[in-house]
């Protein structure tokens, strides 16, 4: 069985940035700059899979494109991109699981390639950066949740500490 992510939860995404895009603009360039890139979701998430947790898709500045602030594109589940055309990074997953169903997904929408950037920015002291990606982390937890996934391996370490995350036990 299949989840309709946008179908589900599209309204909700969009909602957590709407109208906040000054305000973040006043209080972190370097934020507002990975937001105006846009967010990324599988349009779909398929039940009952291995399903390896990574923290945010990366964003390449010389290969991907910025869809803009508050703007959310819905990509094939990474088992239905032919093996040739994913990233180097989903090879150990395969090698690993082979035949077995498994997919991936980024406990975080936001494009960044630099893990180090994405944790200050978790664990930074502005209330309201914070705030909103803790409602992004509590968002995945619903949607992992309703893919009722048969395993959860964490493919990043950094992944653990997210889920055990909430500012307030922000809800969305």
């Amino acid at each position: 069985m299949v989840v309709n992510v946008d179908q589900i939860w599209g309204a909700k995404i969009k909602s957590l940035l709407l109208g906040k895009e000054k305000e973040i603009k006043s209080i972190s360039s370097v934020f507002s700059e990975i937001l105006s890139r846009g967010m990324l979701y599988p349009r779909e998430f398929t039940k009952g899979r291995v399903v390896f947790l990574g923290i945010n898709p990366s964003f390449r500045a010389t290969k991907d494109k910025k869809f803009g602030f508050n703007e959310v594109r819905y990509e094939e589940e990474i088992f239905k991109i032919p093996a040739e055309e994913r990233y180097v990074f989903f090879k150990v997953f395969e090698s690993a699981f082979g035949d077995l169903p498994w997919t991936h997904y980024d406990i975080l929408p936001i494009r960044e390639r630099n893990q180090k950037m994405i944790s200050q920015l978790v664990e930074g002291k502005n209330s309201i950066i914070s705030e909103l990606l803790s409602k992004f982390i509590f968002l995945s937890k619903e949607i992992i949740e309703e893919c009722e996934p048969n395993i959860l391996v964490v493919s990043n370490a950094y992944v653990r500490n997210m889920f055990t995350y909430e500012i307030g036990r922000a809800h969305v």
